[in-house]
């Protein structure tokens, strides 16, 4: 069962719910003690991915602020994202996962370490960590014939570079 952690921005105990009802994950959400304690984005890539948790947020920064502090080696991080202007509210971060999920549908048997992921409403986007800053790999849009294979091409990729 893959395990993933919630950062500090993705507290949403009804997305947690929705996973646990779901049984392919375990989900943790950021812990309670932590909470407003100005926890700064390094120190959570620190603590949680020794635990060997995918990390998931809505802070679409965090990859890019502490690219120089991800390890070339991590289990993985997700981030989603919104196509609009507006702020991310619960049902979005819902309706674009459930939306990747209807896409893939077992997305939980894919490995997704060493990757940065990027969830949208009608595509992903993959990169990795590349002499400290984060590189794209794809661009897959849901549309595209090729999806999914330009998706699992490059979580595959990004898989084999470290061996």
């Amino acid at each position: 069962m893959i395990r993933v952690q919630f950062d500090e921005c993705f507290t949403s105990k009804r997305v947690k719910a929705l996973c646990d009802a779901e049984g392919k994950i375990a989900a943790s959400i950021f812990p309670h003690r932590l909470r407003n304690k100005s926890i700064k984005d390094i120190e959570v890539v620190e603590r949680f991915f020794p635990s060997n948790s995918i990390l998931v947020t809505t802070d679409h920064r965090l990859p890019i602020n502490q690219a120089e502090h991800i390890p070339r080696e991590h289990p993985g991080i997700v981030v989603v994202r919104n196509n609009g202007p507006h702020t991310q509210r619960e049902r979005d971060i819902i309706e674009v996962l459930a939306n990747f999920k209807a896409r893939v549908p077992q997305w939980e048997c894919l490995t997704w370490s060493n990757s940065i992921v990027e969830f949208y409403q009608d595509r992903v986007e993959v990169y990795s960590i590349r002499d400290g800053n984060p590189t794209r790999s794809v661009v897959a849009r849901f549309d595209a014939p090729d999806f999914l294979l330009a998706f699992t091409g490059a979580l595959n990729a990004h898989q084999t570079r470290n061996q």
